[in-house]
């Protein structure tokens, strides 16, 4: 019987290891060097949808002092991951069968630190095999390239539909096959299929709908939706471009009543949509209902209030996990800094070395500055704002420095008697996505219920109608000093 016993536990023991071992060679690891960006923080992200484009952090790491950095991740299926360092982007797909990414991440520019705007950067990938998939999309491009733009004719003849553009593409696609078809990547063969789709479908005319119905039928028709692979959603998206305001009147009709006349009615602009062919799928449907309602948000045309109800019942309702989490981005996205709703909150450190949380802030205005030391506007208007701290106490000031590390520290210490709350913004992509910096100084107000009052608020200097945020705090102090005098219930 022990011998039984000790039999079963070098099995499971066995068994055990074995597991561990699979989980370890089921993991990816994405490494390299950005020797320019040493000590600096560096995420690894991934599109959460791309109806919006946003995206979401899968993990972040510091490059070490040697410029090396390194991820370890367990990926499901294969994606486009995006490697950010403060505004450099660089994109690398992570197969989930492969094991290792080695990258490099370009030297730095010297202009660099005072560009604000996202900029692509092309990673240099080291001893990446033929058979990768990196490397075979690398080639499909290229082969897709030199097919649409080698011959200059021949997108002459895609623009004009001709029949001889077809046949060409036809003999491209019969090529394609017999290259790429040995390989077993799922995902390659999407992106190759979902890219020629799109070339089908922009190399017809705009009033063609036979083609139009043969591109619907042909990619989309009865298929899955493959929310993660960038070729088909490009397709997607081009598909069902503007489709409340491209549509049949009568259906256009139906659509404005859905949302304005009705307060927000899913069902019915389901209904409406549901008449139409290409949106027999009810997958597709409420799919192209998000991207539509999104499209449509800033026309007057449509009722604001009554799209963000349709968006927060399929948040709620809908049967497709995939589309609750797109629609809860459309929300965010399209709320986003709009007056009187939720400010984005972050947490940082003071030049004191609190933690400096928004969220902890209600109960008071918050006045919020983005500024940078290499940027003499927003150095003046800081000036500016020291005095405004001291006169008006009824106001939290917040100011953020976007600037490197050993910046901000050398500005702190010639600052010493600016004692608000000035934070160093960490390298924190999000913050800078969510409150759209890309021009400094930027100004935001934020009530004491944690919401958007002005975005982006009036600065310290009056602007060409003499606005300035100095009479919004006047504002604020007279009316905070009304409702202290006049308590209601109480001996005023």
């Amino acid at each position: 019987m022990k011998i039984f016993r000790l039999i079963f536990i070098s099995i499971s023991l066995l068994f055990y290891n074995n597991t561990i071992s699979q989980d370890l060679s089921n993991n990816t690891k994405i490494y390299g060097y950005a020797s320019s960006y040493k000590n600096c923080k560096i995420s690894l992200l991934r599109y959460s949808d791309y109806l919006n484009y946003q995206t979401e952090i899968i993990q972040t790491s510091i490059i070490d002092s040697l410029g090396k950095f390194e991820f370890i991740i367990k990926p499901d299926n294969s994606f486009l991951s995006i490697l950010q360092i403060r505004n450099k982007i660089g994109y690398l797909y992570i197969d989930s069968k492969s094991n290792n990414y080695e990258v490099y991440f370009p030297i730095k520019k010297k202009d660099d630190i005072t560009k604000l705007a996202q900029e692509n950067v092309k990673l240099i990938y080291k001893n990446f095999p033929n058979n990768e998939l990196n490397t075979l999309l690398l080639d499909f491009n290229l082969r897709l390239d030199f097919f649409l733009y080698g011959d200059t004719n021949k997108l002459i003849r895609m623009a004009s539909n001709s029949k001889e553009f077809k046949d060409s593409l036809e003999i491209f696609k019969i090529k394609l096959a017999d290259i790429y078809n040995n390989n077993k990547i799922k995902y390659l063969h999407n992106y190759i299929r979902y890219s020629i789709a799109s070339i089908e479908q922009l190399s017809s005319s705009k009033n063609n709908e036979q083609t139009k119905y043969f591109v619907y039928n042909e990619y989309l028709k009865h298929l899955p939706v493959l929310y993660n692979n960038d070729a088909y959603m490009i397709f997607y998206n081009q598909f069902y471009n503007k489709i409340f305001t491209s549509i049949d009147n009568k259906i256009y009709d139906k659509i404005i009543a859905a949302i304005n006349n009705l307060d927000g009615n899913l069902s019915k602009l389901n209904e409406a949509l549901s008449n139409d062919y290409y949106f027999h799928d009810p997958r597709i449907r409420e799919l192209a209902i998000i991207k539509g309602l999104g499209e449509v948000f800033y026309d007057r045309k449509f009722n604001k209030e009554a799209i963000i109800l349709i968006i927060k019942e399929i948040i709620e309702s809908s049967e497709y996990l995939e589309h609750k989490k797109i629609a809860n981005s459309m929300l965010k996205t399209l709320t986003r800094l709009l007056v009187n709703y939720k400010a984005p909150n972050f947490k940082l450190i003071s030049q004191s070395g609190n933690t400096v949380e928004l969220n902890k802030e209600k109960g008071k205005y918050v006045y919020i500055n983005f500024f940078s030391s290499w940027n003499s506007r927003s150095l003046h208007q800081m000036d500016l704002i020291y005095d405004l701290q001291k006169q008006y106490k009824e106001i939290s000031f917040i100011s953020i420095c976007i600037d490197q590390k050993d910046a901000y520290d050398k500005y702190i210490l010639s600052h010493e008697k600016f004692s608000w709350d000035i934070c160093y913004y960490n390298d924190d992509i999000k913050l800078l996505e969510n409150y759209k910096v890309q021009n400094i100084p930027l100004y935001y107000l934020i009530n004491p219920e944690g919401t958007i009052n002005q975005a982006p608020a009036y600065s310290p200097i009056p602007d060409g109608n003499n606005h300035s945020i100095k009479n919004t705090f006047h504002y604020i102090e007279t009316n905070n000093k009304s409702k202290s005098k006049y308590k209601i219930g109480g001996k005023n």
